[in-house]
C-alpha cells in the first residue's frame, strides 16, 4: 500500500499530463481562432468561442431549421477506408 507521500506525487504526474493535454489543446483552438483568452492571467484562464456564443445567446426564433444545416443523407456516409 502507497503512503500518502507516494500517492501525492503520483497524482501530480497524473494531473500535469491531464494539464498539459488540456493545454495543448487550448492552445491549437486559440492559434486556430476558435476560442479568445480573455482575462490575459497566467493561470485560471477564461476563454470564450465567439462563433459557438453567438449562436447560443440568441433567441429561439432566429435560430436556423436544423434541416438546413446538415444533409442527414450525406452525414452518414463514412469515408471508404
Amino acid at each position: 500500500m502507497q503512503d500518502c507521500h507516494e500517492q501525492l506525487l503520483e497524482h501530480g504526474r497524473t494531473t500535469e499530463g491531464v494539464y498539459q493535454t488540456a493545454n495543448n489543446a487550448v492552445e491549437r483552438l486559440e492559434a486556430d481562432g476558435v476560442v479568445t483568452e480573455m482575462t490575459r492571467n497566467k493561470q485560471n484562464r477564461v476563454f470564450r468561442a465567439e462563433e459557438i456564443m453567438e449562436i447560443v445567446e440568441r433567441p429561439v426564433r432566429e435560430l436556423p431549421d436544423p434541416g438546413a444545416l446538415v444533409d442527414v443523407e450525406q452525414a452518414w456516409n463514412l469515408p471508404e477506408r
